[in-house]
Parts: C-alpha cells; structure tokens; sequence
C-alpha cells in the first residue's frame, strides 16, 4: 500500500475521533459517554482494524480480510454488516432508555444520531474495501472479484435483516402496551 494511503486513512481516523470529542463537549459529554460507551468502542473498532490492517499490522490482514470464494465473502460481509446492526439497535435501545437511566430529559439526539450513522457506514463500507483489496487476486483493485458477489449479497442480507427488525420493532411498539413489562 502506498504511504500516502496509509496517511490518509490515519488522518481519516484522527478527523472522526476529533468529531466525536467534539460531538461530547458541544453536547453534555458525560452523558454521551455514559449512554454510548459501546457504540463509540464498536465504531472505533469498525473503523481502526482496517486501517490497521493496511498499514501496520499486516498479518491481520491476511487472517481476517483475505476472502477468496463467494461463500467467504458473504459470510464476512453478513457478520460485518450484523455486527453494525448490533451496534445501531444498541443504540436505539440506549437512546430510548436514557429518560430512566439519566433521571432527565436528553437533549436533542439528531446530530449524535446523525454523526454515528455516518461513522457506522464508514466503518462497514471500510472493512469492505479492504476485504476487496486484500483478496486474491491482489493486482486487480477496481475490477470485480469473485468475492464482491460474496461480499454483495452479504451485505444485502444485513440490510435485511435491519429493515425486518426494524418493522418487527415498530409494528411491536405500536400494537403492544410494554409500559407494564
């Protein structure tokens, strides 16, 4: 890899975790802290064995990013994309649960909502792009591998699996009186 690449997504890292200091001194940050704890370590994971893995440590490159099937592709990118729909139901639950937990109002939640998305498919599109690079064959980075297809149709079966618990979620909330749970 180039080292101008190396540097980019190096400061690519150092930019979302200055946002993300930012985000928790605009916003009361012990709150945020306190509330997001394993989303911001989830993000930080997503986004840092990548880049770790290109630039420094490389053999966990070759251990956890080389795909060289379809099969493989899917399963890495289903466990990919699974991972970060853990990571956002984690926060809606959080998000949702703050009220009780804090004994307070939160504040407004669109710019934390907003800048987590935004890292979360950072993160997954990251290790993406990675798994193509670093799978055989390595010369051809802009062509189609045999692992995209795997890598495609794993991520749409995340995606799924989101927009179905989404719904199973929001048709729960709606004919389902849970105040008494």
């Amino acid at each position: 890899m180039p080292p101008t690449l190396s540097k980019i997504l190096t400061l690519a890292s150092l930019g979302a975790a200055i946002v993300l200091t930012g985000l928790g001194l605009w916003q009361n940050w012990a709150q945020w802290f306190f509330l997001c704890e394993v989303q911001f370590i989830g993000i930080a994971f997503l986004l840092l064995l990548p880049i770790l893995g290109l630039t420094t440590e490389r053999s966990l490159v070759l251990g956890a990013y080389e795909v060289d099937d379809v099969g493989s592709g899917c399963c890495v990118a289903l466990a990919i994309g699974l991972s970060a729909v853990s990571i956002a139901w984690t926060a809606q639950l959080e998000f949702g649960l703050a009220c009780v937990r804090l004994a307070q109002p939160l504040p407004h939640q669109f710019w934390p909502v907003l800048i987590g998305s935004v890292l979360l498919i950072a993160g997954v599109l990251l290790n993406l792009v990675v798994t193509h690079i670093v799978s055989p064959p390595e010369g051809q980075r802009l062509s189609w591998k045999r692992c995209d297809t795997g890598l495609f149709f794993g991520l749409a079966l995340a995606i799924a699996f989101f927009v179905a618990g989404e719904c199973s979620i929001n048709f729960l909330s709606q004919h389902l009186d849970l105040r008494h749970l």
